[in-house]
């Protein structure tokens, strides 16, 4: 990850192709050696390359090798497909988009820009969660 906190290490579309290499170069850390004839020698370390390991679970075939950070199994459990079920949460998640005119995630980044309103809207959504949760067990799942 590239912080904007540091503007020396971040990519901007702005950068010209050259800005883009030499930031790149000097910031970003794939498991490589620190200079090509070390990596020509040694090779790339793939346990400490970001990239390598995301698509090594991405792409994994066999459930089974996969496991979580402490070395438990990751279970994949199949859902019941009902069509009400996501006909109804689609339709409220949509009128909720909709109304607001904004995804969930970028909602605090509205209230980072200073727009303070968005606070009531994520409250309602904190409420509409802990709602859910108390009547859960009498909706159709």
């Amino acid at each position: 990850k590239m912080s904007a906190s540091d503007e020396k290490g971040t990519i901007y579309t702005t950068d010209s192709p050259s800005e883009v290499k030499k930031k790149i170069n000097k910031h970003a850390f794939s498991g490589g050696q620190p200079d090509i004839e070390q990596h020509r020698k040694l090779g790339g370390n793939p346990d400490i390359d970001v990239s390598y390991q995301y698509l090594r679970i991405f792409f994994e075939p066999d459930d089974d090798k996969l496991k979580t950070i402490y070395g438990d199994s990751i279970k994949f459990n199949d859902k019941k497909l009902s069509i009400p079920r996501y006909l109804f949460g689609g339709i409220i998640f949509g009128l909720g988009w909709a109304l607001t005119g904004a995804c969930p995630g970028p909602m605090f980044i509205m209230i980072g820009h200073g727009y303070a309103v968005f606070l009531i809207l994520i409250l309602s959504a904190l409420l509409g969660t802990y709602v859910y949760g108390l009547i859960q067990h009498k909706l159709p799942h």
